[in-house]
Order: structure tokens, then C-alpha cells, then sequence
């Protein structure tokens, strides 16, 4: 029992601390805390807006396209 409350709270110590936290800009606590930054996007990295983009097109291409079932049926 010792053993599964050490392992505990060191889980709770990293989950809370050390652990990247999407609130805090994916930063962990202490760097939050710390004022690191994240890096910027270097020249011709994808950003995450485009890529949202390109999968909100996609979903509505494949929103209008008729499913998989429904071409086997028609065949």
C-alpha cells in the first residue's frame, strides 16, 4: 500500500508540475510560471489554422460525396 501511494503522488507531482497543460499554451506549470517561451514557427512549418482548414474542406468534400454504403447499394 506504501508503494501505491508513493507512486501516487509522484504521478500527481508530474501531472501537476511537469506535464505540458493545453490552458497554459502547452507549457508545464513551472515554465508558465517561469515566462519560457514556445518557440515560434519556423519559415514553412505547417501552422495549426491551416491544417484546420485543409481538414474542415475535406470534411465537407466528403460530407457531400455519397457514403461507401450507399455506392455498394447503387452498384
Amino acid at each position: 500500500m506504501l508503494d501505491a501511494r508513493t507512486k501516487t503522488g509522484q504521478w500527481r507531482q508530474w501531472y501537476n508540475s511537469g506535464r505540458p497543460h493545453s490552458a497554459l499554451g502547452y507549457r508545464t506549470p513551472e515554465e508558465f510560471r517561469d515566462g519560457v517561451r514556445i518557440p515560434l514557427l519556423k519559415h514553412g512549418q505547417p501552422s495549426t489554422y491551416r491544417r484546420r482548414q485543409e481538414n474542415h474542406r475535406r470534411r465537407r468534400r466528403e460530407a457531400n460525396e455519397p457514403s461507401l454504403y450507399l455506392r455498394l447499394a447503387l452498384t
